[in-house]
């Protein structure tokens, strides 16, 4: 009951999208399977029918206009640089996630390119300079609670707003150039540490290493993104 109930709300959102591609990008981003995409055109074609509801338009006036949550307007390309999983380069199998208590691992739950809002390994940086995650509606930024030691770990934690200036423990950003996730203020780069092999792994900030393996993360983006 509930699924079916989602398929008529995704529905009427793609009622109000113009193209056929912004229409995927915007079902992709909520639904990982082809039903799920099957389900939701039927709604869509059955609302419409019901309704002839005359008026179309892009995705980012459904974001801006009907659905008005941080949960999808957050993730626009005019805020984020860059949007998708961070795999281990060495253990790709492994990909870092967010634990209920907020603290950050690398977790073998992995969706790659069919990841959706929601999940809690899916994550942005921002163009201001944060690392954000994407599972929960207020969407908190990665966070080193104030420890600039060696070996500190990562949490999230609610991010300042625009107005704020960012707080130097939530200040993150990805290089290409080493595959390197590094809090800026401390130089220090995310690390993964197996403890126990088909188990979720611990992270950690640590002096940065170029031929570090274990701090070399690759960014899987979203199909829905693509």
């Amino acid at each position: 009951m509930w699924l079916h109930l989602h398929y008529e709300i995704v529905g009427e959102g793609v009622n109000l999208i113009q193209g056929e591609e912004e229409k995927r990008r915007f079902i992709q981003s909520v639904f990982m399977g082809d039903k799920d995409h099957e389900e939701v055109s039927k709604a869509a074609s059955k609302i419409s029918e019901q309704l002839r509801v005359p008026c179309h338009h892009d995705y980012a006036w459904y974001l801006t206009h009907v659905h008005q949550s941080g949960h999808f307007l957050q993730l626009s390309r005019d805020t984020f640089s860059l949007v998708g999983e961070a795999h281990s380069l060495s253990r790709p199998e492994y990909c870092l996630a967010v634990k209920r208590q907020g603290e950050i691992v690398t977790t073998l739950f992995c969706r790659g390119e069919k990841a959706v809002l929601g999940h809690d390994s899916l994550h942005a940086f921002s163009k201001r300079g944060e690392m954000i995650t994407a599972f929960q509606y207020d969407f908190p930024c990665w966070d080193t609670m104030g420890n600039n030691t060696v070996g500190a770990k990562v949490s999230v934690k609610k991010c300042g707003t625009e107005e704020e200036s960012m707080s130097e423990t939530q200040n993150f950003s990805y290089h290409e150039s080493t595959h390197q996730i590094r809090h800026v203020p401390t130089l220090r780069c995310v690390e993964m540490r197996i403890v126990e092999e088909g188990q979720e792994g611990r992270v950690s900030l640590e002096t940065c290493k170029e031929d570090r393996e274990e701090q070399q993360w690759g960014i899987v983006r979203p199909r829905w993104l693509l």
